[in-house]
């Protein structure tokens, strides 16, 4: 069941700001995976400030944060940081 990927602003100004196509494509191939397949549990999971579950999934040298809203078929973006 494909989800939609929606990114709020900061995940969406962390994404512009990624250097090198490839890294960016990379990215994009991930969360498009995951939009395919959101039951996909993330490498570790947090709790945001909400108590909500929070995937988080590294990708190369960074870490994606995401949440599957299932009532709206959505695969949340909340942030990309780098892997600290």
């Amino acid at each position: 069941m494909k989800y939609i990927a929606v990114f709020d602003e900061d995940a969406l100004r962390a994404l512009l700001a990624v250097r090198g196509v490839r890294r960016r494509e990379k990215l994009l191939d991930v969360i498009a995976t995951l939009a395919n397949d959101p039951f996909q549990e993330g490498d570790f999971t947090a709790v945001d400030k909400t108590g909500r579950p929070v995937q988080l999934r590294v990708v190369g040298r960074l870490v994606l944060s995401y949440w599957p809203d299932h009532a709206a078929k959505e695969l949340r973006m909340i942030d990309i940081q780098p892997v600290e």
